[in-house]
């Protein structure tokens, strides 16, 4: 009996050692692919967007969705493929598309006055916080060039975008982070565009953002 008991542990013995090993792998693909790709908690910028202005600040947004603002090119390109949103107009042009899942909505402003689908502010919002139709579109998740998407804690959007320059909690526990730039001088982009101010809106529920606008403020 000892003899049989000694030979099965010899058989198993290799068994279990594959499998540690098998194991150990596994864990040091995850943490590689966590080092090169990024958490997967925390969402990586648009690499399709082109970077903002290099002098512009960190808070400042190209676009999203492959739609670069105020440039009818990549606008223009945008409806090509997705077509036209829903439209409403308030004095602005909007055009809402939601994401594959239904999830999110993602609304593209023009200015009166501007070139033909060229777009100088977006927001994106789970539809629960302003519901309407809109044209939907293949994109899993919608994120900002700097990376930005819903869902995010509000530490993950100070680390992309910095301290904002104002919060406001309202009693209903919702905080909003807003970041704002009037002066060509920090923001180039403001005399490129021929534009009076940049602002992004963050807001949260529960600590999560659940809609984010950012762009170049109707004059």
């Amino acid at each position: 009996m000892y003899r049989q008991a000694k030979t099965i542990a010899s058989n198993e013995t290799p068994a279990r050692v594959r499998l540690n090993c098998l194991a150990l792998l596994a864990t040091l693909t995850a943490l590689i692919a966590w080092f090169i790709m990024g958490s997967p908690c925390v969402a990586q910028p648009d690499a399709k967007m082109p970077k903002s202005e290099a002098s512009d600040p960190v808070y400042v947004e190209s676009g999203i969705a492959g739609v670069v603002l105020q440039n009818s090119d990549s606008g223009q390109q945008f409806i090509e493929t997705h077509g036209l949103g829903t439209m409403s107009d308030d004095g602005l042009m909007h055009n809402f598309y939601e994401n594959a899942s239904g999830s999110e909505i993602l609304d593209l402003i023009q200015h009166p006055g501007s070139n033909r689908h060229s777009f100088s502010e977006a927001v994106f919002f789970r539809p629960d916080c302003f519901p309407l139709g809109a044209v939907p579109i293949k994109s899993k998740r919608f994120v900002s060039s700097r990376g930005v998407k819903l869902g995010l804690g509000a530490s993950d959007v100070r680390r992309m975008l910095g301290r904002p320059h104002e919060v406001k909690t309202r009693k209903s526990g919702k905080v909003t982070y807003k970041y704002t730039c009037d002066n060509p001088a920090t923001c180039p982009s403001l005399a490129k565009y021929n534009v009076p101010t940049y602002t992004a809106v963050a807001e949260f529920a529960n600590g999560r953002l659940v809609k984010y606008s950012f762009g170049y403020d109707y004059p």
